[in-house]
């Protein structure tokens, strides 16, 4: 794979997301795949587990970019890595189930993913959770402990620093929390 693969993908994630903001900080979106990648990178050479890092949220979050399209113009284990980080069970395909519902199924979609998967889902959470923490305490009262429910049991037999790192991030986060009194009755 060439620097050239990798500025396709640079710029495919960079045009998807050219409209958004992140919902919790207001900041452009593109900053959080390019530092979920970055992340990723500290673990693995591997080019696949990079350019899917850097796709991961495109399917999800964007209107008009598909599985498929990510198939057609970066390959099939891309596109595999894209789908199994791309939430199967939205409120909007099951509104029928709560939150607790789906996120359970997802978990358990989760712990039969490939370990390449595992580890973008790790520097994604790590990503996320400080954001989270600051700026919507009262989510990050859910969040942070779905997180430690996931990380639980999604475990990898090859990421191990990735994932002492992003279990150390959530387990502080609550800790942060609990002593600003966030999980209080």
């Amino acid at each position: 794979m060439s620097l050239n693969f990798i500025s396709k993908a640079i710029l495919f994630a960079t045009d998807a997301h050219k409209d958004q903001t992140r919902k919790h900080s207001g900041k452009p979106y593109i900053i959080h795949p390019v530092t979920v990648a970055n992340d990723v990178i500290r673990f693995t050479d591997n080019v696949d587990i990079y350019i899917a890092a850097l796709l991961h949220d495109t399917v999800e979050d964007v209107e008009h970019v598909t599985n498929e399209i990510i198939v057609e113009e970066f390959g099939t284990t891309i596109g595999h890595y894209v789908e199994c980080l791309t939430d199967e069970y939205t409120k909007e395909k099951y509104p029928h189930l709560i939150r607790r519902q789906r996120t359970k199924l997802e978990t358990e979609r989760a712990i039969l993913s490939p370990e390449e998967v595992k580890l973008i889902k790790y520097c994604d959470i790590k990503n996320n959770v400080p954001t989270i923490v600051e700026h919507d305490k009262d989510f990050a009262k859910v969040y942070l402990i779905e997180k430690r429910n996931y990380l639980s049991k999604v475990r990898t037999q090859i990421y191990h620093q990735a994932y002492d790192e992003v279990s150390l991030i959530v387990k502080n986060g609550i800790e942060q929390l609990e002593n600003e009194g966030f999980y209080r009755n």
